[in-house]
């Protein structure tokens, strides 16, 4: 059962709607998906910074020979109860040098310090000992339910994160290091830079480094230490803030303003968003030339049922004259004179003709599809062998016509096979006749194209014309001009497309030029 066109083109639009929605949907989920992961990336780009600025620290202290800094050491501020869960312990950070050794506590929100300090004097010492205690901010405390998803069974249980772990040692490292020497900013946002540009993400950003104090027993107050910007970046309203708290007490921490990483996200995606539009484009392109051949194939369709019906028409009206002129040869032959029988006969022979002219133009059409179909070129003198074009279809036109043929120069040749060129010249000339109203003028002038020798067939008449949104068709095949309900004019849509045919096959071209009520010429030009 065949669906009817609407049918098909209505499921194709349904279909075409569903991809671009789910191809849309997955893109933003991707978009979404993109922006989440850098964001992600951003955080671990100022963890990965704050460690690698720490590692350049300890080793300038390494290499520091001006400062006799003796020996450092100090616990990460973590480790494991009874329960062996992790608990936080406070971090311890010991300073032993040749004249000061200090040791410095941070829990339970307070900061104790014990500095003690010689100096020598000749023979004699001093020591003075310094005793303070700072209120800072509370480091975390894990929750029991932290306590329950951190146990240790000798090794990190699968649900505790190893970046946690990682980070709270980092912290503690920082804590103790920090009480040698501060951290480098400006070492910590150049490196920052390098880790956005090598993620890909727009590393314009500003950078606050920040302290935290205790100001009141309720109340915290925030100091700015440094503030290090790129040149010209002035933060938008709807810049993202991220914070990287990398101390112990989470008094110190970085603030990162940066903007929306929605652009840096689609840069990302442009290979897909290409691919997926490249895609899309495709499936258009397929479903319209899929729609395009459907009604290319209907109309192919409505042309040959139109073509069937005329040129069954067409063959059964020569058929029945021709037997009627034989049946009343058979019937009344001692009746009829010798002139009736002439004229009977001539009948029968020109409707035999005419038959004959339909039959090899359909058999034209099918032996050009063959690979053995060839063209039996000869010189063809355009004088004599249009003359003759012209006498026959003077008498075959059932009214009145004038035909006026130019030939320059007189004895004008062209190189083509007869036959078909007898036939080409005269499909277009009976065109001529059958679409001028009440009596035909057709011109026939031929010419030579200097310098390349083209010879230039042009076949005018002042019929009827064409409408100039028919003209890019009539060489279609099957194709007939519409008429409305009015089918005085006979024919089966084939001959402008044998002449089209067999032009191209000659190497040649066929052009129209028109005017609705004014007539048409057909030129035929041969290389």
């Amino acid at each position: 059962m065949k669906l009817p066109l609407k049918t098909i083109t209505a499921l194709v639009c349904t279909a075409l709607i569903v991809i671009f929605t789910y191809q849309a949907y997955w893109l933003h989920n991707l978009y979404v998906t993109q922006k989440q992961e850098m964001e992600t990336a951003v955080r671990e780009a100022m963890r990965i910074s704050d460690y690698n600025e720490l590692v350049l620290r300890i080793a300038r202290l390494s290499d520091d020979r001006h400062i006799r800094h003796g020996e450092v050491t100090f616990q990460t501020g973590y480790a494991l109860d009874k329960d062996k869960r992790i608990v936080n312990q406070g971090v311890q950070t010991k300073v032993s040098r040749n004249d000061t050794d200090a040791i410095v506590i941070h829990q339970g929100g307070w900061r104790d310090s014990l500095t003690v300090r010689r100096e020598s004097h000749g023979q004699g010492r001093s020591i003075s000992v310094d005793i303070s205690s700072q209120r800072t901010s509370s480091p975390p405390r894990p929750t029991d339910e932290d306590n329950r998803e951190t146990m240790f069974t000798g090794m990190v249980d699968k649900r505790q994160s190893v970046d946690d772990l990682t980070k709270m040692m980092q912290q503690g490292i920082h804590t103790g290091v920090d009480v040698v020497r501060e951290p480098d900013v400006r070492v910590f946002d150049s490196l920052l830079t390098a880790r956005l540009n090598d993620r890909h993400i727009d590393s314009r950003h500003r950078l606050y480094h920040l302290h935290t104090r205790q100001h009141t027993t309720s109340k915290a107050k925030t100091d700015t230490l440094s503030i290090l910007s790129t040149p010209g970046y002035a933060p938008s309203d709807g810049a993202l803030v991220f914070e990287y708290q990398y101390d112990t007490s989470h008094s110190r921490f970085y603030r990162l303003l940066i903007e929306p990483l929605g652009r840096s996200a689609l840069r990302q995606m442009t290979g897909i968003l290409a691919s997926s539009a490249a895609t899309l484009l495709i499936l258009v392109l397929v479903f319209w030339y899929l729609i395009w051949t459907m009604l290319r194939q209907r109309s192919l369709e409505e042309m040959k049922d139109d073509f069937t019906h005329n040129i069954t028409h067409e063959l059964k009206t020569p058929v029945s004259v021709a037997y009627a002129a034989n049946d009343a040869l058979l019937q009344f032959a001692h009746d009829l004179d010798s002139k009736a029988r002439e004229t009977y006969l001539k009948l029968s022979l020109d409707q035999l003709r005419k038959l004959s002219d339909m039959i090899e133009q359909i058999l034209s059409m099918s032996m050009k599809r063959r690979k053995a179909f060839t063209l039996h070129k000869e010189s063809i003198h355009l004088q004599e062998t249009l003359a003759g074009i012209v006498e026959e279809q003077q008498l075959r036109a059932e009214k009145p016509v004038t035909i006026t043929l130019h030939v320059c120069p007189s004895d004008l040749c062209i190189t083509a096979d007869r036959q078909h060129f007898v036939q080409i010249v005269g499909n277009v000339v009976d065109n001529a006749v059958k679409y001028s109203r009440y009596s035909a003028d057709v011109t026939i002038s031929c010419s030579r194209e200097e310098p390349k020798g083209y010879v230039i067939i042009k076949i005018s008449d002042h019929g009827i014309g064409i409408a100039r949104v028919h003209q890019k068709h009539i060489f279609d095949k099957f194709y007939r001009v519409p008429s409305g309900t009015q089918h005085d004019i006979k024919g089966y849509g084939l001959g402008l497309y044998y002449v089209a045919t067999m032009m191209r096959l000659h190497g040649g071209t066929v052009d129209v030029e028109s005017e609705q009520g004014k007539g048409t010429t057909f030129t035929l030009l041969f290389r």
